[in-house]
């Protein structure tokens, strides 16, 4: 969902706005993962997938937090590259666990399920995020 909620925002973004903005914005975030995924992966074979799943979560509630009142376009492209930091480090650990935790058998059937949920609910949620934002007391626009 982390990846998909900037495609709700941008066009709430103002006119004003210069599109190397919107494109720094709503790329930071894949910048992050990937970084994110491969700093976390590493932990989480040493440390476990449960405290890095932990720690990777509450940095994506953070951030995410923290990017909804930004008010300046830099804070905005770093906020959401620290959040797809913490979304990669939690990718990791979510497609790794049911590979480790389910008995042989079904492995297979279980990343797969989870990659499938991943998805569809995403899909599911976008009714609700697609409500107009421009009514919005903190519009996103240029500052002035």
């Amino acid at each position: 969902m982390q990846v998909m909620s900037l495609a709700y925002v941008l066009p709430a973004m103002d006119a004003e706005v210069p599109d190397w903005v919107k494109g720094a914005v709503s790329s930071a975030v894949f910048a992050g993962m990937l970084v994110g995924g491969l700093v976390f992966g590493q932990i989480a074979d040493r440390a476990g997938r449960r405290p890095v799943l932990l720690a990777t979560m509450t940095l994506n509630c953070l951030f995410t937090m923290v990017f909804a009142a930004s008010s300046s376009f830099e804070a905005m492209v770093a906020l959401r590259f620290l959040t797809g930091f913490g979304v990669g480090g939690s990718v990791v650990a979510v497609f790794a666990l049911p590979a480790e935790v389910v008995p042989a058998h079904w492995r297979g059937i279980s990343v797969a399920v989870v990659a499938t949920a991943w998805m569809v609910l995403s899909r599911l949620s976008t009714p609700a995020a697609s409500r107009p934002t421009s009514s919005h007391p903190r519009s996103l626009s240029s500052p002035k």
